[in-house]
């Protein structure tokens, strides 16, 4: 095992690289312990399994077994109990309120949600906070990036230790005792969507994979594994991925204000939640901006020799001059390829805001679809609607465009409109597998089990075309081989 130890500081690089998981030098032998319980577990020689690790060629199961020997899945239900308190008896009045006269749909992901203590506790607060549940529509979403705490989740079967600050009537109530084991009652099992996912490489928010526009995001006792750069890198994309005046639930331990700068800090029942206020970023940015604008113009005394205008003739001037560059320079000064690269890297507001104004002297059709998408994302989905109506009508035979719309108006229920959109969307192109997959998943909402089952048998033919780890188009970054497991989990 030497060559592998002289060589954990490679290794160590190379999974924080993949999965997120930092180890620094002095946790070094618990690296080394699990790389080879990782290796036992895969039959593999050991300095073997510690080549594949540098090369990062690895199978599935062996990525799955890294994952687990290299964190600790320990959970229990209802875990520091003051932040389960404090989203019973704060955020989930704000929101219910916020939400009852408008679609009465409240969106929640517990964003690293090991074998599903968290997930249910979420599940169980909801059932008995509202007494009409059965006229909400509850999105309750549970990842993870070890398969087997997912597997094990799905099952939802836990021992007597879950339990260890839970009083009997909890389990009495909300669980099925058998042979020593609870199992989680039937109807709250079938309010969580289980999906695989790696929060330092996965793209979010994402429309596709319908991780986008959440209320609430627990992400707890998972940062802690995390270098200082995938942190940022996180609670960037958490805070995107939030609607506005959504908040994020971390472990009471990972609290920062380094790290969560973009929030506001809110403490109820001896715990601490961050919210996300996004108009006062942007007020406060417009603040500076205008201030500085102020003192640029003081700055600039006109010259006693210049004959001096109105204000409102040099403010049109002043325009005119720019719209002018812009018409002649617009490529030069709001590249297109230089938003989408911002965009890509999880800048939305900023590309946002860089697209709007692009928008405003370039009726560029990419640019309105990708307005369209970021609006969505964020749950204003009336705006994202309008721009992707707009792209469509600068380029009506763009498949992708409908195949927006159609998720658009999925997510507003408006089922009958995401059907025709996406029926458009295959018309134009035949082998269009995220369509066929929403399809599905419209068909399987509405009932239409028979029909569902084709979409998704059409979807299956149309991804075993492509190699595993081959990018669907559309599909915000999904390869083929997760995809296939996406659609047989379902159908």
């Amino acid at each position: 095992m030497k060559q592998m130890r002289d060589n954990l500081a490679e290794i160590s690089r190379k999974i924080e690289e993949n999965l997120g998981i930092h180890f620094p030098q002095q946790k070094f032998q618990e690296l080394e312990r699990g790389i080879i319980q990782a290796a036992r577990e895969n039959h593999s020689d050991i300095e073997l399994f510690a080549k594949k690790i540098l090369n990062w060629r690895m199978t599935d199961d062996e990525i799955d077994s890294i994952a687990k020997f290299l964190t600790i899945g320990e959970t229990y239900f209802f875990r520091e109990l003051n932040s389960f308190n404090f989203f019973e008896k704060i955020i989930l009045p704000d929101i219910l309120k916020k939400k009852a006269n408008s679609n009465r749909e409240i969106r929640i992901w517990s964003a690293a949600c090991s074998t599903g203590e968290e997930v249910y506790t979420i599940a169980i607060i909801l059932k008995r906070a509202i007494p009409d549940i059965h006229l909400w529509k509850i999105k309750l979403i549970a990842t993870d990036i070890n398969r087997d705490f997912l597997q094990k989740a799905e099952t939802g079967i836990y021992r007597e230790w879950s339990f260890r600050d839970v009083g009997d009537d909890i389990k009495a109530e909300y669980f099925e005792k058998k042979d020593g084991f609870y199992k989680i009652k039937d109807e709250f099992r079938s309010m969580v969507n289980f999906l695989y996912l790696n929060l330092t490489e996965d793209k979010y928010p994402s429309f596709s994979g319908d991780i986008h526009s959440m209320d609430v995001i627990f992400c707890r006792n998972v940062l802690i594994y995390f270098s200082p750069e995938k942190i940022k890198y996180v609670a960037s994309r958490l805070y995107e991925t939030l609607n506005d005046g959504g908040y994020l639930i971390t472990g009471q331990t990972e609290l920062s204000d380094i790290y969560f700068k973009d929030f506001n800090a809110v403490s109820h029942f001896n715990a601490i939640v961050y919210k996300k206020d996004a108009y006062r970023n942007i007020e406060k940015n417009e603040k500076i901006a205008i201030v500085d604008k102020k003192n640029e113009l003081k700055s600039k005394k006109p010259h006693p020799t210049v004959k001096r205008f109105k204000a409102e003739d040099s403010v049109q001037r002043a325009l005119k001059k720019e719209k002018k560059s812009l018409d002649t320079k617009s490529d030069e000064i709001y590249n297109i390829d230089n938003i989408i690269a911002i965009y890509k890297e999880g800048k939305y507001e900023e590309a946002l805001k860089a697209l709007l104004d692009y928008s405003r002297i370039n009726r560029n059709p990419r640019v309105f679809a990708l307005i369209a998408e970021i609006y969505a994302n964020h749950g204003n989905f009336a705006s994202a609607q309008k721009y992707c109506l707009d792209a469509i009508s600068m380029d009506e035979f763009n498949p992708q465009y409908h195949y927006l719309l159609g998720t658009i108006y999925k997510e507003e229920a408006k089922y009958d409109e995401a059907f025709n959109a996406l029926r458009r969307a295959i018309y134009l192109d035949k082998d269009f597998i995220m369509a066929y997959y929403m399809l599905g998943i419209i068909n399987l909402t509405k009932g239409n089990s028979q029909e569902a089952k084709k979409n998704f048998l059409t979807a299956l033919e149309l991804v075993a075309r492509l190699k595993s780890d081959e990018i669907i188009p559309y599909s915000d970054g999904i390869p083929a081989g997760k995809m296939a497991e996406m659609i047989s989990s379902i159908s």
